[in-house]
């Protein structure tokens, strides 16, 4: 991840971070691995020792990769950003490159539009930078400060993955969880005594395994739109947790984004700044369809009497991921 740390004329400073999925990853790794010594009571205090400090300095190590570094980058007269699409895949990540001539220097990189965004146009307003667009939005639709006065919001109500690829990786887990488990219960035991740390373990990783998955498929994101304005919230196994409430005044329009093949989220534009909403395919369409401007021409009156957009349990059903 690339975030803007500071900016000023002719250049800014961003902070690089690396991904913390590495270090959540080598954790439970390097504490079974080190943990090990100590259970079989063959081990030497000499490999018990090495093996505590070996493993505590891996962890201390993958724990310091993550500290951001800041590095500076000059930002020229005459600069173009570009809003980087994806040339193919399933890519996520927002990110925003600098032309150099023939060079491509990346500025920012993020997993939430609106965040880009947000550094996108502070980059902008102190460097007078050129921005090429991209993601699937308009050169109209990176301009701040747009009248949320002739907003017109039809009723809806949805619930959706809360991330592209979410019901895949939910059923893999499981899946996972229940291949080990099968191949556990049909190996063959050669021995009259099992240890129990040889039961143990395979067991541990199923539960895991599938507990991850579980909760993977039980995580939703619900979103509700009135006439009083757009709330979204976190669900888990039903329990709501409200992460963003918009009122009406407050709302200037919705966008669905794609910064690689697919939508991956619905940018809200508030007077407040740019917010997002972590949803796609048809419950993004549904959400842009639901929040629309009022043309001009034509009285509030005759677009608030339509009929309510009802798809709640609808768009779940048809959506890919």
């Amino acid at each position: 991840m690339r975030r803007l740390h500071a900016v000023r004329p002719g250049s800014v400073t961003v902070e690089v971070e690396s991904s913390i999925a590495l270090a959540v990853l080598l954790v439970p790794l390097v504490a079974v691995l080190t943990a090990l010594p100590w259970v079989y009571a063959e081990s030497t205090v000499l490999g018990r020792a090495v093996t505590t400090l070996g493993g505590g300095a891996a962890l201390v190590a993958a724990l310091a990769a993550q500290r951001p570094r800041r590095r500076e980058i000059a930002i020229p007269a005459g600069a173009t950003l570009e809003l980087e699409n994806a040339p193919a895949g399933e890519d996520d990540r927002y990110r925003v490159v600098l032309h150099q001539g023939e060079r491509r220097v990346l500025l920012l990189d993020h997993g939430d539009p609106a965040r880009a965004i947000a550094e996108l146009r502070e980059i902008v307003r102190v460097t007078r930078a050129a921005v090429r667009p991209g993601w699937g939005l308009t050169d109209e639709d990176l301009e701040p400060g747009a009248d949320p006065g002739d907003v017109v919001l039809h009723p809806l109500e949805l619930v959706a993955p809360c991330a592209p690829g979410q019901v895949r990786a939910g059923v893999a887990g499981c899946g996972g969880a229940l291949f080990v488990l099968v191949m556990f219960l049909s190996a063959p035991r050669a021995e009259l005594e099992i240890h129990t740390l040889s039961v143990a373990l395979p067991l541990l990783s199923v539960v895991g395994v599938a507990a991850i998955g579980v909760l993977v498929l039980g995580v939703r994101r619900r979103v509700t739109i009135t006439a009083r304005g757009l709330r979204v919230e976190h669900l888990v196994f039903g329990r709501a947790t409200l992460e963003i409430e918009v009122p009406r005044t407050e709302l200037v329009a919705a966008r669905a984004t794609a910064p690689g093949t697919r939508t991956c989220h619905v940018l809200l534009e508030t007077r407040s700044g740019p917010r997002s909403i972590a949803v796609g395919g048809d419950a993004a369409d549904a959400i842009v369809r639901a929040v629309q401007k009022t043309p001009a021409h034509a009285p509030v009156s005759e677009l608030t009497n339509g009929r309510a957009v009802s798809t709640y349990g609808s768009v779940l059903e048809h959506n890919p991921y």
